[in-house]
């Protein structure tokens, strides 16, 4: 007797169990659903109104500040951060052309330089040019006549659009993935002259590479006198040309030399005892030894399709992507179309 009141009391248990652990899910698939279905009504419902900039989906608290700030400026259209400010332009910038036919196109370098003058202009000091052939790579020279003629055309034809004045360096990777300058000019405003191609002597100067750079150097380090003052200000703009393969060999090459010091600072890229490592102190030795690709910000991919060609991968772990069909048709309005999108998002980096 006692034992089958126990066999009834185990499976009443066991029943009960099974029950309980049903409407468990039940409940949590019905939950998920609603969510999922609420989510959604919401962002049509936000988008049809014409408030999607709004961004439903990070919380009703986010989208009263946001509202809250755009109605404070007067504009739904006004570049806006969490701190309430417009926040500068990117410090990087990456145009990759994955088409190809567009990429070795003689109108493609044209349309580039382009946008060398138009990233100058508004800021951004490092820009990365990619297709997967390297026809823009294999035409560094070309491109760099195009870029001063893209200036001196912005000045004569625009009132309102004076390039400013910028020290381009255009960069290639050797084999073992350093960097190596390999064209290096100045344009914008009073500073407008042709780029000087490798081998060719400026007429006016009999000096070498090496003694420019060291006046160049002496001239940075020393104190600004009252000349300088008055003289015409450079902006900087580094320009690398990528192609498949760029960036991997760098990496190879500090495997290769585990433990090695690089740079006038000795920096080690990993402990060869260990074998443990960062992935700052790995950046830290590939920039002492000339190799460092920098983080990108902002990426352009032009192409019929979106994708990456074989970008490298570990620059664009932050970067915000935008995608257009080509780039014959981007214009300068465009490009700002870009940095206003850029200058909305509010990076959490995961959080």
């Amino acid at each position: 007797m006692e034992r089958a009141a126990r066999a009834r009391l185990a499976s009443a248990v066991s029943s009960a169990s099974w029950f309980v652990a049903r409407a468990l899910w039940v409940v949590l698939h019905v939950f998920l659903w609603t969510r999922s279905a609420g989510r959604a009504a919401v962002d049509r419902a936000f988008r049809v109104s014409g408030l999607a900039f709004l961004e439903p989906r990070r919380g009703l608290a986010f989208c009263a500040r946001k509202l809250r700030r755009a109605l404070e400026v007067g504009s739904f259209k006004t570049p806006w951060a969490d701190h309430g400010e417009r926040p500068p332009p990117p410090r990087t910038l990456a145009v990759i052309v994955n088409d190809p036919d567009e990429a070795s196109s003689s109108r493609c370098l044209a349309d580039i330089a382009r946008v060398l003058v138009w990233a100058a202009d508004a800021g951004i000091r490092h820009v990365s040019l990619y297709d997967q052939d390297g026809c823009i790579r294999a035409r560094a020279s070309r491109l760099a006549e195009l870029v001063v003629r893209a200036t001196v055309r912005a000045e004569s034809e625009s009132a309102h659009f004076a390039p400013p004045a910028s020290a381009y360096a255009f960069r290639r990777a050797n084999g073992d993935g350093a960097m190596k300058t390999v064209e290096r000019f100045e344009c914008g405003g009073k500073a407008t002259r042709r780029p000087s191609r490798r081998g060719e002597r400026n007429p006016t100067s009999n000096e070498s590479e090496t003694a420019r750079n060291r006046k160049e150097s002496a001239r940075v380090a020393s104190p600004p006198s009252a000349s300088a003052d008055k003289a015409e200000t450079h902006a900087s703009t580094t320009v690398d040309l990528l192609r498949a393969g760029d960036g991997a060999a760098a990496l190879l090459d500090a495997a290769r030399r585990w433990g090695e010091p690089a740079g006038p600072l000795g920096i080690v890229a990993g402990d060869p005892e260990t074998g443990e490592t960062s992935v700052a102190q790995l950046e830290a030795w590939m920039a002492a030894n000339g190799s460092l690709l920098p983080v990108v910000e902002v990426t352009v991919v032009f192409g019929k399709h979106f994708h990456l060609a074989g970008y490298p991968p570990w620059q664009l772990h932050k970067t915000e992507m935008y995608r257009l069909r080509s780039l014959s048709t981007f214009s300068r309005s465009k490009f700002g179309d870009v940095l206003r999108e850029y200058a909305g998002v509010s990076k959490r980096h995961g959080k």
